[in-house]
């Protein structure tokens, strides 16, 4: 079985009908922000908010609480799977570390001090993963709200330049070649927020 919540899984865990046992997949959820700012928000355009964003979750809280299996479920490094994807080589970045205060600290350096609203789009099974992420920004200032809707209705609103931040998934974490991933960001214009030539 897939896309469990962990309520569901701890009320199998009570039936002693069943066994369970996990195991790992290579599923990603990630967060998506537009920072070309083609939404016309200005706001993720400047990379100290985007920065304070990621400082402001705890990916490893949200893994403990939410992830079925959290013993065998990871935040990783690169966006890849090291080990078990052909192409997927560590580097020396890294994601932020979760510092909620020096987010907001870097949010009133980019001038943000007050914080601003953020939509952040997303849909089941990512729904739990967006309401904690979206708790977690509004502790250090952003008033995230979570809008929740129809993969369709969410790639008519992207492909309208009107996402301005959005939690997803990635199916194709489950085939072991990096290159698969690359193509999602890279390979369709449409839901390209970040473009960068270079």
């Amino acid at each position: 079985m897939g896309d469990l919540s962990a309520d569901q899984l701890d009320n199998l865990k009570k039936d002693s009908r069943f066994t369970l046992t996990a195991s790992p997949g290579m599923q990603m959820y990630y967060l998506q922000m537009d920072a070309l700012g083609k939404s016309g928000r200005k706001e993720l355009t400047d990379p100290r908010v985007r920065r304070a964003i990621f400082m402001a979750i705890d990916r490893e809280g949200i893994i403990k609480a939410l992830m079925p299996g959290a013993e065998m479920a990871q935040a990783p490094e690169v966006f890849c799977h090291t080990g078990r994807q052909i192409g997927c080589t560590p580097h020396t970045q890294s994601y932020p570390k979760y510092d909620p205060e020096g987010a907001k600290k870097l949010l009133a350096e980019a001038g943000w001090k007050d914080g601003f609203p953020l939509k952040i789009f997303t849909r089941p099974p990512m729904t739990d993963v967006t309401i904690a992420v979206a708790g977690m920004l509004r502790q250090v200032g952003i008033k995230a709200e979570v809008a929740d809707m129809p993969l369709s209705v969410y790639r008519k609103m992207r492909d309208e330049g009107k996402v301005v931040a959005r939690i997803g998934e990635s199916p194709y974490g489950d085939i072991p070649d990096a290159g698969t991933i690359l193509d999602r960001w890279f390979g369709v214009d449409l839901r390209d927020y970040w473009r960068d030539k270079d």
